[in-house]
């Protein structure tokens, strides 16, 4: 399947005019998030070789579309996706696989090491007066998990998380 779009930026990245006081800032991790085990292993065969997005369930995608609608974020990856895909690449990719938000995505979090909760909060330390909500599936993320939606890896993001996502987001009203 091939898709069209237009992935030119609708303006720079990482300038203080791009995000705004009042924006919510979702940082968007993938295994364990956009996937399960289950759809990894089942999409894992020699069909999916050509596609580089194979392991990104479109069913988990498109709850991850009804967050960023819902609370109208904008998108960081946090993944570590992040260091094998460009920011082009991973907008097209997702978009492959129904991401309505493709056009969202703003950025990625550094490659410094460290914890995922280190690389988020640099990034957030740019931004600092945003709400900001992290999927993820793993804990470390140090002083930030209180804006942490867990999820389980063995089902990826699930519909009931939607409500976990208000949650967090509420408490920083």
């Amino acid at each position: 399947m091939s898709i069209e779009l237009d992935l030119t930026p609708v303006s720079p990245v990482r300038k203080p005019n791009y995000i705004y006081p009042e924006n919510v800032i979702l940082y968007l991790d993938f295994d364990g998030v956009l996937n399960s085990n289950d759809w990894i292993w089942t999409h894992s065969g020699p069909d999916d070789r050509d596609d580089e997005f194979a392991h990104i369930d479109p069913s988990r995608v498109d709850i991850v579309n009804t967050i960023v609608d819902k609370f109208d974020c904008k998108v960081v990856i946090s993944s570590a996706w992040r260091v094998l895909f460009s920011l082009f690449e991973l907008r097209r990719g997702l978009a492959s696989k129904g991401a309505t938000f493709w056009n969202k995505i703003i950025d990625k979090t550094d490659n410094k090491p460290r914890i995922r909760g280190d690389q988020i909060s640099r990034f957030w330390e740019t931004y600092p007066n945003n709400r900001i909500v992290i999927l993820d599936d793993s804990t470390d993320m140090g002083h930030l998990m209180p804006y942490l939606v867990r999820t389980n890896p063995e089902y990826g993001i699930l519909e009931s998380d939607i409500d976990r996502v208000r949650i967090v987001l509420d408490s920083q009203s």
